[in-house]
């Protein structure tokens, strides 16, 4: 019993599975082949009524948001005119699709 040699225990697991995979041939199940692109995974839950309400929170600047952006100023600026953080900033304006200038030069 001591002195029986014993599988590394790596060896021991996958000889486990070479059995249980036998034993699930043996009972007449068949492999599945799943596309790529395929997953177990469930659908994405829905926004929780918190999340929603910061939402309808940054809805209602995302106008403001719009001008500044249509006016020239970069995102950083943006969000300084609006007292905000550049963070939120940048979700409004993803949520809203609102795109900035890069360089933050307005065109006269």
């Amino acid at each position: 019993m001591i002195d029986e040699p014993r599988l590394a225990p790596r060896e021991a697991i996958v000889a486990a599975l070479e059995e249980q995979k036998e034993e699930f041939f043996a009972a007449g199940n068949t492999i599945q082949h799943i596309q790529i692109g395929v997953s177990g995974l469930t659908a994405p839950r829905t926004p929780d009524a918190h999340y929603l309400q910061l939402q309808k929170e940054r809805a209602k600047l995302a106008p403001a948001l719009r001008k500044l952006a249509e006016a020239g100023n970069t995102i950083n600026a943006a969000a300084l005119a609006l007292n905000i953080k550049t963070v939120r900033a940048q979700m409004i304006a993803r949520e809203n699709a609102i795109q900035f200038r890069a360089d933050g030069f307005r065109s006269e």
